[in-house]
């Protein structure tokens, strides 16, 4: 894991936020790390830390699932326990079978999704999980020969974190790939 998500544990936080839980289901995803596959730690992380550990009832939940397109998984305020449940059980539905992997495509579907309660006063908390590789489809506009990629969130990571986000990055596995981008954001 090369970075952990930086909340306030619920239990000493009285304030709602919003959070906005960005999660990579491409192939390269069913792979393992040691004994478990990639997307099961990454749903036993999302369901266990986050929504059970950091979500606090009124807090604001979104979860995008990517791969080479992006989709919205689960984007609703946790009023009850019983939401609770259900942005679990979207998590827990999560296969690794998507072709592609295209990073900047849901970064630019996470800008969109961030824009849309940006003005409602509340701390906005991002947390991108990849294994960091970039593989978008040759029709994206990320797409490379090489697995590069550039996204405007890293020319303006310091912008975002003055407007109150924490960009983090938990990265799966050794791979040079996500340790490139972690350096980048």
């Amino acid at each position: 894991l090369l970075a952990v998500a930086a909340f306030a544990p619920a239990d000493k936080r009285t304030d709602n936020i919003d959070m906005f839980v960005v999660l990579d289901r491409s192939l390269s995803m069913y792979h393992h790390v040691g004994d478990v596959r990639k997307i099961d730690a990454v749903k036993t992380y999302a369901t266990s830390e986050l929504i059970d550990g950091q979500l606090i009832l009124g807090d604001f939940l979104e979860v995008i699932g990517f791969y080479g397109g992006t989709e919205v998984l689960f984007a609703q305020t946790v009023q009850t326990e019983a939401d609770r449940t259900a942005a679990k059980r979207a998590i827990n539905g999560l296969v690794e079978d998507g072709h592609y992997t295209d990073i900047g495509n849901a970064l630019d579907t996470l800008r969109t999704e961030v824009e849309k309660r940006e003005n409602n006063g509340r701390l906005k908390y991002v947390l991108l999980i990849t294994d960091g590789i970039q593989e978008a489809p040759p029709a994206s506009k990320y797409y490379s020969r090489d697995g590069s990629f550039n996204h405007e969130f890293l020319a303006n990571t310091k912008t975002i974190q003055k407007k109150g986000w924490k960009i983090q990055l938990l990265g799966l596995g050794a791979g040079t790939a996500v340790l490139d981008l972690a350096k980048a954001l």
